[in-house]
């Protein structure tokens, strides 16, 4: 398990060194931005490897159901927010912001908010989680066959944490990226 977590950690590590390209599509809604990983020359979309143990899934759905209190402690008045999603910017932005000592670590954010956004995915979007390798490594995923669907929930995560610097001045509740984001890193 340890050395497990010690090759995603290099992982997850080698692949941010590579330059991310900055995306953006305008709808309805807003603007979307994201970061995509360059693609190898193919173009080729990360492979399917298995599906997740139920141990595995167990362990995501454990650290989904500790959102809601996430969303308490960080964004006490998120229940008002107009989409569901909303909820996770505000809380996210409340965590960005905090100074207490004690907060979360951002792991501890990545997997909470990043299973509990996986498991809404799941709902509303038919995608399922798997194992799935690409030129990065291999990662956990949602997927979906038809069309074929690769989304990457923590990487999505992880990077706007990157991105903020864990700084109080960039919320992800300005640009709401929880309910806008396209996570696929591939």
């Amino acid at each position: 398990m340890r050395v497990h977590f010690v090759l995603i950690a290099l992982l997850v590590m080698s692949s941010q060194a590579q330059e991310k390209i900055p995306v953006e599509i305008e709808t309805p809604h807003g603007t979307v931005a994201w970061k995509e990983l360059p693609r190898d020359k193919d173009g080729k979309i990360a492979k399917f490897l298995r599906e997740l143990t139920p141990k595995e899934l167990e362990s995501l759905k454990s650290d989904a159901k500790q959102a809601c209190p996430f969303v308490v402690r960080y964004a006490p008045n998120a229940k008002q927010a107009e989409h569901p999603l909303d909820e996770f910017d505000f809380a996210f932005a409340g965590w960005l912001a905090s100074d207490d000592p004690n907060k979360e670590s951002s792991d501890r954010v990545i997997r909470i908010l990043g299973s509990a956004y996986g498991f809404y995915c799941i709902e509303h979007l038919g995608v399922r989680w798997a194992w799935i390798k690409d030129e990065f490594g291999e990662d956990i995923a949602l997927v979906r066959e038809n069309p074929t669907t690769r989304s990457f929930p923590f990487t999505s995560i992880r990077y706007r944490i990157e991105d903020t610097g864990l700084s109080s001045n960039s919320t992800l509740a300005r640009k709401g990226s929880f309910r806008r984001s396209n996570s696929a890193r591939t």
